[in-house]
């Protein structure tokens, strides 16, 4: 009987031992970064969401042919990654919730490159764009902080410590913020 248990403790010793080791990393070489993905395979020519800090928030990388990480530069299809690799846009870092990660292959037609820079262009905010939001601060009755997802009342003090590029208007009902996704401010408690 003990054989029996040492045997079975062992198979499943083993078994996590085999899945911790297929889990996604980044492993350093003397030419640079590559990232060694679930299935043993090294991301190359694409773009890839990688949460290495394990918060379910991703960051996006492009890899070279050869699969070592871009930094500090411009991809091949026009994007800037910072120092560190990770995809930025006037100096912010780009983040995807991890449940709607998607990794972009390097375009090959015309149309593939068309649909890439629109598919992009939808992850520039955190949260989305909700019918109504506007540039115009004018009888508004929220600030839309599109940053961090949260709602505040035009008289909030967060709101004067908002980047504009961040700053959204709007004058529509709370809960068709709320259904997409933002939240009330802890300070004003916006609704």
């Amino acid at each position: 009987m003990k054989k029996v248990k040492l045997f079975f403790t062992t198979v499943i010793f083993c078994s996590i031992l085999c899945i911790t080791a297929l889990a996604g990393e980044w492993k350093q070489e003397e030419t640079g970064w590559r990232y060694l993905n679930d299935d043993g395979s090294y991301a190359q020519s694409s773009w890839q969401w990688i949460d290495a800090s394990g918060d379910g928030i991703a960051k996006n990388y492009y890899f070279d042919a050869s699969g070592y990480c871009l930094m500090g530069t411009t991809t091949p299809d026009g994007y800037t990654v910072d120092s560190s690799g990770a995809w930025v846009i006037d100096g912010v870092i780009q983040t995807k919730v991890l449940e709607t990660a998607t990794v972009t292959a390097v375009p090959s037609t015309q149309a593939e490159t068309q649909a890439a820079v629109t598919q992009r262009a939808s992850w520039n905010a955190n949260y989305p764009y909700v019918d109504g939001m506007t540039d115009d601060s004018a009888d508004c009755k929220y600030v839309v902080n599109t940053n961090t997802g949260k709602v505040h009342k035009p008289s909030c003090s967060s709101v004067k410590d908002m980047k504009s590029k961040n700053t959204q208007y709007f004058n529509g009902n709370f809960s068709s913020l709320t259904d997409a996704g933002y939240s009330a401010c802890g300070r004003c408690r916006a609704k």
